[in-house]
């Protein structure tokens, strides 16, 4: 049970309504895009973005008439969607929900809107393009943002399809409902909404996000605006860089233009058939790889390590002997690290749960790592791409930090996608000198998902 529609037995149903099959244990790694709800045939959502621009018309109006102290800028952040949109399960967290937008974040976005506005703009679209210049502000927030406003056309939508596809209690009767709506099975506070597919995108990589260039099609004014950024850009970090761009929200002739850039821009749908993100693609084999593949790898085993050194195993043969080592690689290009570390988590609980296993997986993205959890005992796995410069002096640190610490708590995975021969021969042999001098290094498991003849 990893998605909504498995949860349901509905698989092909979504497919066929065009609802988006979101996954069950972790936010999806998408999101709602405001640019995908323009001009929708959808009847629920025939007047969605008129919500949407009339809610932060309201709050600019609010932010023009304040200042940083006074009641109308308390009345802007009171009005300002605020948290998680936990319902439509997009965005991106570690495993449940992630944190949303809380009242110092928000307070942060209205202050820098606020400086915006004082220099004539009257826009709304200022909060479409929020995570340019907000530290701390992603997509997967403006898409919390989104459907908060919206929500009510969401809880319509949802019963409509629910309606359609017959999902009643007494259809159902193991499910639990609320109000008319399914409880979320694992995080049981909030109910599900569910989400057309046509209005969900990939999350953009900050880095491919931030920079304004894509809205400015003047060369003066892309002159003016890298005129503006500081020459040490490259080198800042993304907060850093976010507030260079804030920078430029202050010139309203540069401004104006991005504006009109955005407004002009037009995104186009999702290819869930291609998947660059990888996840819906995760949701779809993860039934078939345990049909296809029943491995059994030390899972009658009577210890905990023992029984998380076969799932690691099993996902070694699964890479190596089978097909699906191409999971790693789409439109001829290789999938990154945050691909192969839902790859690994997936593959895990799939397992675990078909043997009964108690050992659950998460990840924490920031720092490449996955954690097992067995009743309070746990395995921690470093994963990395052999194609990461820092792969060798990664497995030497990871020794030294953890000086203390059995080394079979403790992997260190590296997936090779045909990167580098000579860094693979260096850190075998980083690993055999610390095997002799340092008895808490982690056990070293390269993984070889390099496709035929690379």
């Amino acid at each position: 049970m990893n998605t909504i529609a498995q949860y349901l037995g509905l698989v092909q149903q979504f497919e066929d309504h065009g609802v988006f099959n979101f996954n069950l244990e972790r936010d999806s790694t998408y999101c709602l895009n405001i640019k995908l709800l323009q001009d929708s045939n959808i009847p629920e959502f025939v007047n969605s973005e008129s919500h949407i621009i009339g809610c932060f018309q309201q709050i600019l109006e609010k932010l023009r008439s304040a200042n940083l102290s006074n009641n109308n800028f308390n009345e802007a952040i009171r009005q300002f969607p605020k948290g998680e949109c936990n319902e439509i399960c997009l965005g991106f967290s570690n495993g449940g929900y992630g944190r949303g937008l809380g009242y110092g974040l928000v307070e942060n976005i209205l202050s820098r809107a606020k400086k915006i506005i004082d220099t004539g703009t009257n826009n709304p679209d200022i909060f479409f393009l929020v995570p340019l210049f907000v530290p701390g502000v992603g997509s997967d927030m403006l898409s919390d943002m989104v459907g908060s406003i919206i929500k009510n056309d969401l809880k319509n939508y949802t019963i409509r399809i629910m309606n359609d596809l017959s999902i009643t209690k007494e259809n159902f009767p193991e499910i639990d409902f609320r109000g008319g709506l399914i409880v979320h099975p694992i995080f049981n506070k909030k109910c599900v909404l569910f989400v057309p597919s046509e209005f969900v995108h990939h999350l953009p990589v900050d880095l491919d996000y931030i920079y304004p260039d894509r809205f400015l099609s003047n060369y003066e004014a892309r002159e003016g605006a890298n005129s503006i950024i500081s020459e040490a850009w490259k080198k800042l970090n993304i907060a850093e860089k976010k507030d260079e761009i804030f920078k430029i929200t202050q010139n309203p002739t540069i401004f104006d233009q991005i504006l009109t850039g955005y407004s002009q821009h037009q995104e186009f749908p999702y290819d869930f058939n291609v998947d660059i993100v990888g996840d819906v693609l995760l949701m779809k084999e993860s039934d078939k790889i345990l049909q296809r593949y029943p491995y059994n790898i030390f899972f009658n085993a009577g210890t905990f390590e023992q029984r998380c050194f076969g799932l690691i195993k099993t996902f070694q043969k699964l890479i190596e002997e089978t097909e699906y080592k191409e999971l790693f690689y789409c439109q001829g290009s290789k999938r990154g690290i945050a691909f192969a570390l839902r790859y690994l988590v997936t593959v895990f609980n799939e397992y675990s749960n078909h043997y009964n296993f108690e050992i659950k997986s998460n990840f924490i993205k920031n720092y490449g790592k996955i954690v097992f959890n067995e009743n309070g005992r746990f395995m921690n796995i470093l994963v990395k791409l052999l194609e990461n410069s820092q792969v060798v002096n990664g497995l030497k640190n990871e020794s030294e930090k953890n000086s203390g610490i059995a080394s079979d708590t403790r992997y260190y995975i590296v997936i090779n996608l045909g990167d580098s021969d000579e860094r693979l021969s260096n850190l075998n042999a980083e690993f055999t000198t610390l095997q002799t001098t340092n008895t808490f290094t982690p056990r070293l498991i390269v993984i070889d998902a390099k496709r035929r003849g690379e």
